[in-house]
């Protein structure tokens, strides 16, 4: 299974329809399963795939949201 999979497979559970990058990252450092090779391996899936909207919003810093289209 793929990040992006896992993603989507975590925000289908909780019946979400976005969340933001940083967000999902802390959920699953809590959860104890995140490291910095799946990280950069999320961003790069981010990138590549026409399932999610990505808009950014900036307040005291720039945060990344994720939307199913």
């Amino acid at each position: 299974m793929t990040e992006i999979d896992k993603l989507l497979s975590f925000m289908n559970a909780g019946k979400r329809t976005k969340i933001s990058l940083t967000e999902y990252i802390v959920l699953q450092e809590n959860k104890g399963e995140w490291n910095k090779k799946r990280a950069i391996q999320l961003r790069r899936e981010i990138s590549l795939t026409d399932h999610l909207q990505i808009t950014y919003r900036q307040s005291k810093t720039i945060e990344t949201i994720l939307q199913i289209k």
